[in-house]
């Protein structure tokens, strides 16, 4: 849950940075955040298995940052929002 907290916080940073200026560089809060995330990542893989963590992180993170995305105005088809719903049944079955 923390990876992907951490991943959906870094990721609007850069939606929210690429939206002010075409000619704004990585944002440093988004760029600090992934570094964050990459040592969270390594303590989770040391008390679980990699494969678990990863499919859990993405598959939370792919659903919430629908959610995030539409925050920024991004529209999503059916299909998309029904893979989206797929992941999350996928997610508990986890």
């Amino acid at each position: 849950m923390l990876l992907a907290a951490v991943e959906t916080a870094a990721d609007a940073s850069l939606k929210a940075a690429s939206q002010q200026t075409p000619e704004v560089g990585l944002s440093p809060v988004g760029g600090s955040l992934y570094v964050a995330q990459a040592y969270i990542l390594q303590k989770a893989v040391m008390k679980n298995n990699l494969g678990i963590v990863n499919a859990q992180w993405n598959a939370l993170t792919t659903v919430i940052n629908v959610g995030v995305g539409m925050s920024f105005g991004e529209v999503y088809s059916s299909t998309q929002l029904l893979g989206c719903g797929l992941i999350a049944a996928g997610i508990l079955l986890i």
